[in-house]
């Protein structure tokens, strides 16, 4: 499971830090988040990835808009299949 701060983390890195500069590992580790059912950190790392001006900002949120609302729907989907499993 992933660091439930690694939004203010990535927040506190200075700007050369390489990984603020890596658009692919960001657009990865959001989506670990959202893996991880982290859905509120994954988003904010979306708003974050905007707010460094990317330049495909649109582009990026609208796919890592999809990727994470794909996921979040796995997983109440596999939620409610083991609830029902159980019960």
């Amino acid at each position: 499971m992933l660091d439930r701060n690694i939004i203010r983390k990535i927040y506190e890195l200075p700007d050369d830090a390489p990984v603020r500069n890596d658009l692919e590992a960001l657009i990865k580790i959001a989506i670990c988040l959202a893996d991880t059912g982290e859905f509120a950190e994954a988003r904010h790392l979306q708003v974050f990835l905007q707010a460094m001006g990317f330049p495909l900002a649109e582009t990026l949120d609208d796919d890592l808009a999809e990727a994470i609302d794909a996921r979040c729907r796995r997983a109440r989907w596999r939620a409610k299949s083991a609830r029902l499993k159980s019960g």
